[in-house]
């Protein structure tokens, strides 16, 4: 019994993101729900695209996390869609895949000298991160992001995204503990 009594009182706290691992395309249908997409970069020329419909513009907050000890790992993200700004020469050259036509571009690089620490308190985890990129996306459109490893590293990132939380869901559960080991570092 006291188990459960534990497990309901954290459960609402896990729930800060919903866990989802990442494919090579990962289509996200309600992006306004706060998100942590997991993956593995394994040979480092890995690309992973999110692809996030919206329904009208909104003001979307993403950050980009590694493990702690995994100093050297720094994954990076761009975002793609209509209103964001032209991509410039030595950014298009730079991204991984072509801007689609139509499409501006936001480039987080990751590369503050000091990277934050965050301690993830239900799963007792500790990572660095980017720190939280608020970026309002303009239009009612789909938005792609793009993540890879320009330097090439291997290793685990989490991608977190989102900000309303849904507690009704009964789906939330199943992906929950069924991604449990995403965050088992």
């Amino acid at each position: 019994m006291f188990r459960l009594l534990i497990l309901f009182f954290l459960t609402p706290l896990a729930f800060a993101h919903r866990p989802q691992p990442a494919e090579e395309v990962t289509e996200i249908s309600a992006p306004e729900i706060s998100h942590v997409i997991g993956g593995v970069f394994t040979s480092g020329v890995e690309v992973f695209r999110l692809i996030l419909p919206f329904e009208e513009p909104f003001a979307l907050p993403m950050e980009i996390m590694v493990p702690w000890r995994e100093e050297a790992h720094r994954p990076v993200f761009a975002v793609m869609g209509p209103g964001l700004p032209e991509p410039t020469a030595e950014q298009a050259e730079w991204l991984p895949l072509p801007v689609p036509e139509g499409s501006g571009v936001i480039i987080e690089r990751n590369d503050t000298p000091e990277r934050e620490i965050y301690f993830e308190r239900v799963m007792r985890r500790t990572m660095r991160t980017s720190g939280s990129l608020a970026l309002h996306l303009p239009a009612a459109s789909t938005y792609e992001i793009w993540i890879w490893s320009p330097d090439f590293t291997v290793g685990e990132f989490w991608f977190g995204f989102g900000v309303e939380e849904d507690f009704s869901d009964p789906e939330v559960w199943d992906p929950l503990f069924e991604n449990w080991g995403l965050f088992g570092w």
